[in-house]
């Protein structure tokens, strides 16, 4: 394509020509030639430029949502006689709707090659495919420029965004334990003093051990071993009827955040966990531990979608054979009708399972939302629902800071 400049060349040739022409002048034909000859050689010049042009993307990947990553761009030349000026665009498919390409102006690459970094923010989980880039070269003369797509990608998975989880009651289905059994799990503490270690970012400040911390000049806690194997499996309800809301805003993403939150958690008190949705093809995921199996489920949250024909209390039934006994059920949805209820108090009652209700409260996602006193009557409704089944139940409203409902 020319530019401006290869505009005003051309013209100015064509004068040359007419004055030629008019005056017989072999010096103005000759100035014409040379001009047109110009014309010719930087646009051939600029398709070669272009066609010697190498690029390369380097970045993480996996990211979380909402995260802010850095994306390095390689660029060679394999001709660099000559300064060169080229635009780079990248397309960043994960850059939400709102999302504006950037393009980069680069000046002179005679060195052969050149490298710069942009950031970009991840506006939402899923697995996205990164590129292509859009190249817009010019010769050193500034009169034409060539662009290319230039089909290089990189895959990025975007994990749901994970908050701190501080607590998480561990709950089990009877009041008191049969015959002295599980008496360490609902007793006291379900761990015991092992010994001191640094401080990580998931501790809280009544670990620290001050004597140690005084001793080391750095941050020391008490660790803590499980004094019995903590069992639990969640539940992410994906039925499509269910879901409420749009966008990021509504019940099904709110839920993926809080599993994957929990899952962590669960990770770093060094518990089985397992994991269960309702899906278009149900998805199970055995009871294990580990941080293998933090990301095997971590990748699954991350492309799950809003699909399944059936609902959480017909999954449960299909699946109950994967839940231990005497161990913990944590299941997440915004719609407990009366047949899962009941479920959830047989398996209480029949396996020993403490049952950890999330609801998503409807309401507070729906187009028309009403009044914040709504909210509240709402939560003590759905709280006086669950009192023959959980002595905890946690009642999410849409824009909730999430962390504060397991402070404690």
């Amino acid at each position: 394509m020319p530019t401006k400049r290869a505009i005003f060349v051309f013209c100015f040739s064509l004068l040359l020509l007419i004055g030629a022409w008019a005056s017989n002048l072999v010096l103005l034909y000759f100035a014409f030639s040379a001009c047109i000859g110009l014309i010719i050689l930087s646009f051939i010049f600029s398709k070669f430029l272009l066609f010697n042009l190498e690029i390369q993307r380097e970045m993480p990947p996996q990211a979380h949502e909402g995260e802010l990553i850095s994306v390095r761009i390689k660029l060679r030349s394999r001709f660099a006689l000559l300064d060169q000026s080229m635009e780079i665009e990248d397309v960043f498919t994960a850059g939400g709707p709102n999302y504006k390409p950037k393009t980069i102006y680069l000046n002179g690459i005679s060195k052969g090659k050149i490298q710069f970094a942009y950031q970009e923010f991840c506006y939402k989980r899923g697995c996205y495919k990164i590129g292509p880039f859009k190249a817009k070269i010019f010769d050193p003369l500034g009169l034409f420029y060539m662009q290319k797509e230039i089909y290089v990608y990189s895959s990025l998975v975007v994990y749901p965004s994970i908050f701190q989880v501080y607590n998480l009651p561990f709950i089990l289905g009877h009041l008191a334990p049969r015959f002295g059994e599980q008496t360490t799990r609902i007793s006291g503490n379900y761990e015991e003093f092992y010994g001191i270690r640094e401080y990580q970012q998931e501790d809280g400040w009544r670990r620290i051990h001050w004597r140690s911390t005084a001793r080391a000049s750095e941050l020391m806690v008490k660790h803590f071993e499980q004094s019995s194997q903590w069992k639990a499996m969640l539940v992410l309800d994906c039925c499509k009827a269910n879901s409420v809301g749009f966008g990021k805003n509504n019940t099904f993403e709110y839920a993926i955040k809080i599993i994957a939150s929990l899952t962590k958690y669960l990770m770093f008190k060094n518990a089985s966990f397992g994991f269960l949705a309702n899906t278009k093809t149900p998805l199970r995921i055995n009871i294990s531990k580990g941080k293998n199996h933090y990301y095997k489920i971590l990748d699954k949250l991350a492309v799950i979608d809003s699909d399944g024909l059936i609902n959480s209390h017909t999954l449960l039934a299909k699946y109950q054979w994967l839940l231990p006994n005497s161990s913990s059920l944590i299941i997440a949805s915004n719609n407990f009708d009366q047949g899962l209820l009941k479920f959830l108090s047989y398996l209480k009652i029949q396996k020993n399972i403490g049952i950890i209700p999330i609801v998503l409260n409807s309401v507070s996602f729906a187009v028309d939302k009403p009044a914040k006193e709504i909210f509240s009557q709402k939560a003590r409704q759905i709280k006086n629902v669950f009192n023959q089944i959980s002595s905890q139940v946690y009642v999410i409203n849409c824009n909730d800071d999430l962390k504060t409902h397991f402070m404690r």
